[in-house]
């Protein structure tokens, strides 16, 4: 019955916090019962009775502001609550004899004791910050309660001595004091929160040999996107599988799914999910194929498809063909200005990287863009070294005019790319001439597939009884050209006659999802502005 029970318990609990916030608020305002203040005036001292009504007061709005800690099952909001609990009982018998207040105090501390265990999460931010939909409705429910207070005293005129009068039946300036204490303790409570607003949770990792190998004895060229060093790595026990993700405050996030051992993959998304759990936070598993999809939804998570991605055979590769014409012709008249196409062994990268840093930043100055992370790799020495490199060179001066990081799976499986720039005071046709030679080279080596990459909102069905989801993709896919160039992108990608297969999100259902990507936006480009540009 307990299990049963469990999951509504903080629910409920949250509940009976913010009601108990704001009975000892709204007790605060309203006028105390003379016959119970007349038993306490030969009993308790009238500096006391004066201290626990702004007690009781402050006690309230400290309830009202963690029950939504209680509500996230945090550990330490169920700490800050009986204590605040206690005060508040206390507080309520000595500035007017409130039993009932004092009882439900009583019933509201049994219950925290009884299910203290459904409050097991840790997380490193203060139970005291709010999110902007948490602070407008306290606010909402602060002007209400103050609006109740200055109709309770709608007979008593307004003087600037009333602040300072203490005495028994002094009930309007009790009620001054605390609502202007209130309105202080909120006003810095929502300062606290703007100003500490949970943002991602840089990573910079040191990458385990363990996981080096995992990727090195991955056929996929997506895991070695995890080399750039901003994610974190859940490792399995036998050390045969990973899973990368990112902590952006409110979500931890995959890129991609587990390498490695399939069974130890699925063992680490429950891990994942229970560590989001844990630390009261979303778990989704962003640009992810249907392999793990059973997992997907034994993890009570909803499936988007969020894009496809574009593989072509290299089995007898050619540049020929009417499709293809634009790269066959940059291949030619490369070879025919004098340009040569070589791949650079990762033991030498170290020696051109000044070169090739100086095309990078030639490249983004044109552009008027900047780096991007995550699911995209970016100019940076400690990870380009890691691979080989494509690179399109003059014969007779050797000069670089462009270049790309490669990718290569195991068992030749799949050769890709990451990083491909060039300079764009060379000639006009570089681009295409590397990209035409790679593909030429990885056939000739014997890779079977190369992987294009994504192509985001790409095959989404865009119809009248399609889902809410799937029409709003299918809009940003036909009219986000000024944005992004999204189906620009699939048809250059659609010149190779690749093979689509889809991409998904998996994520909490409902607006979680939207919130997941836009925390995704964030960790690429850092949000709507590096989108842009």
């Amino acid at each position: 019955t307990y299990l049963l029970i469990r999951p509504l318990v903080p629910m409920a609990v949250a509940g009976i916090t913010l009601l108990a916030g704001i009975i000892l608020i709204i007790s605060g305002t309203l006028p105390s019962s003379s016959s119970r203040l007349g038993l306490l005036r030969d009993i308790v001292p009238m500096p006391i009775i004066e201290i626990s009504h702004l007690l009781g007061s402050i006690v309230g709005i400290l309830l009202i502001v963690i029950a939504r800690g209680l509500y996230r099952k945090l550990s330490r909001a169920w700490v800050a609550a009986m204590f605040l609990m206690v005060l508040g009982l206390a507080a309520s018998l000595l500035k007017g004899l409130d039993w009932e207040e004092a009882v439900g105090m009583g019933l509201a501390i049994t219950l925290l004791i009884i299910f203290r265990s459904a409050f097991y999460r840790t997380d490193s931010v203060s139970v005291f910050r709010l999110d902007t939909k948490w602070l407008f409705t306290c606010a909402a429910l602060l002007a209400a309660i103050f609006w109740v207070g200055l109709f309770a005293y709608s007979n008593v005129e307004y003087q600037d001595t009333l602040w300072w009068q203490f005495a028994f039946d002094a009930d309007v300036s009790r009620s001054l004091r605390a609502s202007f204490v209130i309105s202080v303790i909120f006003l810095g409570i929502g300062l606290h929160s703007i100003l500490n607003k949970r943002g991602a949770i840089k990573q910079n990792q040191v990458i385990s040999n363990t996981v080096r190998d995992i990727i090195a004895q991955s056929p996929s060229t997506e895991a070695q996107l995890d080399l750039l060093g901003d994610k974190s790595f859940l490792v399995s026990e036998d050390n045969i599988a990973y899973l990368a993700y990112c902590d952006t405050g409110g979500s931890l996030i995959t890129r991609g799914e587990p390498i490695g051992d399939e069974t130890s993959g699925k063992n680490l998304m429950w891990q994942l999910r229970e560590l989001a759990d844990r630390s009261g936070k979303r778990c989704a598993f962003y640009a992810v194929s249907s392999k793990y999809m059973e997992t997907y939804l034994d993890l009570g998570l909803s499936i988007l498809k969020i894009g496809e991605t574009a593989r072509v055979s290299l089995k007898g590769f050619t540049l020929d063909g009417p499709k293809k014409k634009s790269f066959r012709y940059a291949h030619n008249k490369a070879a025919r200005d004098g340009y040569e196409f070589s791949v650079v062994k990762k033991a030498d990268v170290p020696k051109i990287l000044p070169e090739l840093r100086g095309i990078s930043d030639a490249w983004m100055k044109s552009k008027q863009g900047e780096e991007k992370a995550f699911s995209l790799g970016y100019f940076d020495e400690t990870y380009l070294v890691n691979f080989d490199h494509a690179v399109l060179r003059h014969s007779d001066t050797g000069g670089i005019v462009a270049f790309a990081n490669l990718f290569q799976g195991a068992n030749q499986h799949e050769l890709s790319l990451d990083l491909m720039r060039y300079d764009p005071t060379g000639p006009k046709i570089a681009m295409d001439a590397l990209f035409g030679a790679m593909m030429l080279w990885g056939a000739e080596q014997g890779f079977q597939w190369f992987s294009l990459g994504a192509a985001p909102f790409s095959g989404i069905e865009n119809r009248e009884l399609s889902s809410l989801w799937n029409r709003i993709g299918g809009f940003i896919y036909n009219h986000g050209e000024n944005v992004y160039h999204f189906e620009g992108l699939r048809s250059f990608k659609q010149k190779f006659d690749p093979t689509w297969t889809p991409n998904y999100l998996a994520s909490p259902g409902g607006l979680a999802a939207p919130k997941i990507l836009y925390e995704v936006n964030s960790l690429v480009s850092g949000g709507v502005r590096g989108l842009l540009r």
